[in-house]
């Protein structure tokens, strides 16, 4: 149903990743220390080399691998792109396409034809997963146990084991790294605190920005090791910001899907409230705003009204806080995919995506009286389309 707008998303999210990683994880910086220096012949040598060896390490494991495939029932096998959003996600079986995935917690540890594109908290590449493209991640904490051909990464923590690998480049920003495997070209990587381990084994460059240089481990890196002094709240502040925003989408998705599953046709009356009732719900987002807190103030004078108090009080609170983004942002997009040809669907993800986008942007703008005034315009058009739309729903049940 969501297929060419998953598609698009996806390519939004990549877009996004590419450009996040490469702004802060490039190799065209100034060196400030080169411990060992290659010349280009070196380098190609050892490119030719490079490839050769990984080659031999994986030839069996390929061969072992194709004829497993040759044997895979129907059910092992996901002849598709495969899309999937939920809280606990886990592949393990071979698919014959991209996958799109977006939740919680990401486990891997079937084979991935082509590239995966992953939103998450936390993702988990076991030993036996494969990926045959390339990865790009974006997530709290990233643990590469498997086997990857690119790595596109922004992360809070990444870790690769002894049997992680990656076939050819790497580059990942994140507040902490940890490399115990394999990299089968050129590293780019931005971090606050950098470990490269014994086992871990670079065979082309090492180009890393942290805030001081690291001691490599000899023979570790095959090619030239440059560093770049990386500013103390840069990396911190672009992770902040890149998880912040992926948290708000990744709710507001789930708000979403629980509309879609459960309450279908709350989608249907809230566009119509969007685009008939809106002054209506922002006069009552006013007052299902402003009301709750002197009704509560008054319930906890009578002493025995307390318990109800903070009741409302915390029902108030989710409402204006953990729901009423979400509702603004599913509801103007929810309008919009069905104005605009070219989107589609009444309540098309694209276009909520990007209105998520646009208002959690619009609330990164560094003025607090801005940031307040339109959060509260925020919470006031939220509040007011959910009651308006579930007065509606109520109204016509009834009759």
């Amino acid at each position: 149903m969501f297929k060419k707008t998953q598609k698009m998303f996806a390519i939004i999210v990549l877009m996004f990743m590419i450009i996040a990683t490469t702004c802060y994880a490039t190799d065209d910086t100034a060196v400030v220390t080169s411990e060992t220096v290659t010349t280009p012949e070196e380098s190609a040598t050892t490119d030719t080399a490079t490839n050769e060896e990984i080659t031999d390490s994986t030839t069996e494991d390929e061969t072992t691998d194709s004829t497993v495939d040759e044997t895979l029932s129907s059910e092992d096998l996901h002849e598709d792109d495969l899309y999937q959003f939920g809280d606990e996600i886990s592949v393990a079986n071979l698919v014959d396409g991209n996958a799109y995935l977006m939740g919680r917690n990401v486990t891997i540890s079937g084979k991935i034809g082509g590239d995966l594109f992953v939103l998450a908290d936390t993702i988990t590449l076991t030993a036996d997963s494969y990926i045959y493209g390339n990865l790009f991640v974006c997530a709290n904490n990233i643990v590469i146990d498997g086997i990857v051909c690119d790595l596109y990464s922004i992360s809070s923590n990444l870790s690769m084991s002894e049997t992680g690998i990656v076939l050819r480049d790497m580059r990942a920003t994140s507040s902490s790294i940890t490399l115990n495997g394999s990299v089968g070209r050129n590293s780019h990587i931005s971090s606050d605190s950098l470990t490269v381990g014994e086992t871990a084994h670079i065979y082309g460059d090492l180009n890393y920005s942290s805030k001081e240089a690291i001691q490599v481990p000899s023979g570790s890196v095959d090619g030239s090791i440059n560093y770049t002094e990386l500013s103390e709240s840069t990396n911190t502040n672009v992770l902040s910001y890149i998880m912040n925003f992926v948290y708000t989408l990744i709710y507001t998705l789930a708000v979403l899907l629980i509309m879609i599953l459960l309450a279908p046709n709350f989608l249907k009356k809230l566009k119509d409230v969007v685009s008939k009732k809106s002054l209506i719900s922002f006069a009552v987002g006013i007052g299902v705003l402003v009301l709750p807190i002197p009704v509560s103030i008054l319930l906890m004078l009578t002493v025995i009204g307390t318990p109800i108090a903070f009741s409302i009080i915390a029902i108030w609170a989710f409402l204006v806080f953990g729901l009423s983004f979400a509702i603004t942002a599913i509801a103007l997009g929810n309008l919009i995919g069905s104005k605009v040809a070219i989107l589609g669907k009444a309540h098309n993800l694209l276009s909520i995506i990007l209105i998520t986008l646009v208002l959690w942007g619009l609330l990164q703008i560094p003025v607090f009286l801005v940031q307040f005034i339109l959060s509260t315009f925020i919470s006031i058009f939220g509040l007011g389309y959910l009651f308006v739309t579930a007065f509606l729903n109520r109204k016509k049940e009834e009759a």
